[in-house]
């Protein structure tokens, strides 16, 4: 790595194709490459936006800061939203075996209805199989039936959407915080 590089530049992993985000060292971020089936030869496809995260009501427009237009153009654009996708138990025993545990790679997963890329679960499933994702539109609605690619895509000259045979796992698109979880969340 570049000695010079900082908190927010990307570097190339030696011996790989794969693309790490130089984050504040000692944290987790600052220590995992870009990896999973989801790929994009852009890392602006790696960004999300406050609104995708739902941050975007606590954002105020009353007063100018830096990137405030860019910001305000963002929450005009296609968006993707972020849900809770739950997994089918079944699949994930099938790929990640009868006890895996909290499963946690940091990767960014690829997310297709139809053989289409809707979006992309960027958090791991836990042990009650839910993941986090950030899907289109069309795809967000809950009881959306979805599949998650589970692995890592070679990167470089191949395609973002190819088919690489990774294995599948079928998830429904429920919103974001589950009901369940979140009404019995402070219950105690």
């Amino acid at each position: 790595m570049d000695p010079r590089a900082g908190p927010g530049d990307l570097r190339r992993d030696p011996g790989s194709d794969r693309l790490s985000l130089v984050a504040a060292p000692h944290t987790p971020d600052g220590m995992q490459p870009l990896h999973g089936s989801f790929y994009s030869p852009d890392i602006a496809d790696y960004y999300v936006t406050p609104d995708e995260l739902g941050y975007g009501p606590s954002i105020s427009f009353d007063r100018d800061f830096l990137g405030r237009d860019a910001l305000r153009a963002l929450r005009d654009a296609d968006r993707r939203h972020k849900v809770t996708l739950v997994l089918n138990a079944d699949d994930v025993q099938r790929v990640l075996g009868a006890d895996h545990g909290i499963v946690n790679t940091l990767a960014h997963q690829r997310v297709e209805r139809g053989g289409e890329s809707v979006g992309v679960a960027f958090n791991d499933p836990y042990g009650t199989m839910l993941s986090l994702a950030l899907l289109s539109e069309q795809a967000a609605v809950p009881g959306t039936e979805v599949t998650v690619v589970w692995g890592d895509h070679p990167g470089g000259e191949v395609a973002p959407d190819a088919d690489l045979g990774l294995p599948v796992i079928r998830a429904a698109v429920q919103p974001c915080p589950l009901q369940r979880a979140r009404a019995g969340y402070r219950r105690n």
